[in-house]
């Protein structure tokens, strides 16, 4: 079994879209993981799905990563950098000792975020990514690589950053934050206008909006299945989408701000997708590689949950990052003085518990 905290948490948020792709429901425990049938019964295929699960959960690295005397960020901050990464692959970061962070999660992402990190680190720098779907650009042509790459030398001369290509990301190092974020949207232009078909950014998103595309236990499952990686951004309002499927992608996200289930079928006359072959069915015109969606001011500037502290509901947002419902259950405490200071909130059971962060994002978790 997997005895370390965090291969388990990672184990549980990797569970959560496969309860929806192969249609059961997973409960884990220390030393065993129950599974139940949504529909008829169990069969050997939904064993072998989860035995590879528990096998990925087991060969998940811990990789060190020290800040040295070059950091000048707080642990939140160094983290932020990496989030993108640790929304789509699950990866864990704790503090070690010393000045030393430690990032759990699988092989290739882990690598690259400890290598962005370590470089920051290492210079001084701030440093924010841009996520790709997994050697996406390494595969471009090679003459188209070759003009991309020209304009990227022009971009890092321009805002004075480095760009480094990793296999599933781009990262972008400067001395100064602001630079940085405008170097990386600049970036994703770029990223847009060599692969219009690939690279998709919607914007003017809410935070609400943002929740409600995180705690989707079934948008989870369809990332899984159309291969595509996505980063949300809250300070920014943006939904980045990435892969040959983005453009399907961007319907199940809106049949997820619609209030619709996403897993539905689409309706006749929308895009399709040849799983088989990755392509689309046709062509997105190039005007619409920038998405804008108008958001309602009074709902996006509330507070999750206006109950808790920073620290608290970073815990909450955590919770669901990591496995929705079945995570509040194992990660949050209803007794905990951290999450409910002051008795603001008194005698909580776990239903309430749910039921309290379900109003707070308005949005079912895991519907």
């Amino acid at each position: 079994g997997i005895s370390d905290p965090e291969r388990e948490a990672w184990m549980r948020w990797r569970l959560v879209p496969l309860e929806h792709h192969i249609g059961v429901r997973a409960v884990v425990n220390r030393h065993s993981i129950h599974l139940t049938a949504k529909v008829g019964s169990l069969n050997k295929q939904v064993q072998i799905a989860v035995e590879k699960v528990v096998e990925e959960a087991g060969n998940l690295v811990d990789l060190p990563v020290d800040l040295g005397s070059g950091a000048k960020h707080a642990k939140e901050d160094y983290m932020s950098m990496i989030r993108p990464l640790i929304e789509q692959y699950g990866m864990r970061v704790r503090v070690g000792s010393a000045a030393t962070l430690h990032i759990v999660g699988p092989n290739q992402p882990a690598h690259d975020a400890a290598a962005l990190l370590w470089a920051a680190c290492a210079q001084g720098k701030s440093a924010a990514l841009v996520i790709q779907a997994p050697g996406q650009i390494q595969a471009l042509p090679s003459e188209m690589l070759t003009d991309f790459e020209g304009d990227l030398k022009t971009m890092e001369n321009e805002f004075n950053v480095e760009v480094q290509k990793y296999h599933t990301m781009m990262g972008v190092a400067g001395a100064g934050q602001s630079t940085v974020l405008q170097a990386r949207r600049t970036l994703q232009e770029m990223l847009m206008f060599y692969l219009p078909d690939e690279f998709l950014l919607l914007s003017g998103l809410s935070r609400l909006s943002l929740t409600q595309l995180r705690t989707n236990g079934k948008l989870k499952a369809l990332i899984l299945r159309l291969g595509c990686t996505i980063a949300l951004d809250d300070s920014e309002g943006t939904a980045w989408i990435c892969g040959r499927s983005c453009v399907e992608m961007e319907k199940h996200i809106e049949a997820v701000l619609a209030g619709r289930n996403p897993l539905q079928p689409s309706e006749p006359g929308t895009v399709g997708v040849d799983l088989q072959q990755g392509k689309c069915e046709e062509k997105r015109p190039p005007a619409t590689q920038q998405r804008t969606r108008v958001c309602d001011d009074s709902e996006s500037s509330k507070n999750i949950s206006p109950f808790l502290d920073k620290e608290a509901q970073q815990r909450l947002e955590e919770a669901v990052l990591f496995g929705g419902q079945q995570a509040l259950r194992i990660i949050l405490d209803p007794a905990d003085d951290l999450l409910w200071p002051e008795g603001e909130v008194c005698n909580l059971t776990w239903e309430k518990l749910e039921h309290f962060w379900t109003d707070a994002c308005r949005s079912p978790i895991n519907k």
